[in-house]
């Protein structure tokens, strides 16, 4: 019966029986000869992986988490599991993207700017699933708002939000900086301006007093954290000269 009733059930029975066909041509696909799962693989990597994007968005503002009357546990529950392996099938999907330019009428830059734009709008979608997670969380265990019943207008959810989203840019700009990870680095960087921004237009018009001093001295102390130990790492062409230089 759970299968006809939209709630949180259908969203993930939509797409468990895809995401079993696809985890299985990625995995068998040097044992299935005559079907030529390399040349399916690339014919099916684009609108495949849009779809189960927009899946992972769309579900992600609508459901609560909530499976079969199952408390919710993040990351401990189906619906987060769905998530998880629907991100690691595109993340798969991507690296048989088209290659061949020409086939297109395409330039090889052109080619390389969409890769990166996929790879940019999985990574968007999985920071709106964590938000939709935190959200959920926040629901079952303190009594918050879901997305459509006014979460942005919540003090406890948008203190969270803020405190959680600067951690990620912690960790984000940290082990790029470490690692020399410039792109990775600026992605972090992005994300505080996002912070920076929801500071200004939402917590200090919707949060209490209380709740808005929690935002902006907790945002600022990692921020105070993130210049002192992840600084902008070295280019590409300043790594290869310095070890040209050691050289």
């Amino acid at each position: 019966w759970w299968l006809v009733n939209w709630s949180a059930e259908p969203a993930v029975a939509g797409i468990i029986l895809p995401l079993i066909i696809l985890a299985s041509l990625l995995y068998f696909q040097s044992f299935v000869k005559l079907l030529k799962p390399q040349l399916l693989l690339q014919d099916l990597s684009i609108p495949v992986s849009i779809v189960l994007m927009l899946w992972m968005v769309a579900a992600s503002q609508q459901t609560s988490g909530q499976l079969f009357g199952w408390w919710y546990v993040p990351f401990l529950n189906l619906l987060d599991v769905c998530f998880i392996a629907a991100g690691i099938v595109v993340y798969y999907l991507l690296a048989y993207l088209p290659t061949d330019s020409s086939a297109y009428g395409l330039s090889n830059t052109t080619v390389t700017y969409f890769k990166k734009g996929m790879q940019l709008a999985l990574g968007i979608s999985g920071f709106i699933v964590f938000t939709g997670m935190i959200i959920r969380t926040l629901h079952q265990w303190a009594g918050t708002p879901l997305w459509a019943d006014g979460a942005w207008h919540n003090d406890l959810v948008q203190t969270s939000l803020t405190i959680v989203w600067t951690l990620c840019a912690l960790v984000l700009t940290g082990l790029a900086s470490r690692y020399a990870w410039r792109e990775i680095w600026l992605v972090g960087i992005a994300l505080l301006v996002i912070v920076v921004a929801k500071l200004l237009f939402i917590d200090l018009s919707n949060a209490a007093t209380v709740a808005r001093i929690v935002s902006f001295i907790g945002a600022g102390l990692i921020m105070l954290l993130i210049g002192y130990i992840a600084p902008l790492p070295p280019s590409k062409q300043e790594l290869a000269t310095k070890s040209q230089q050691s050289e």
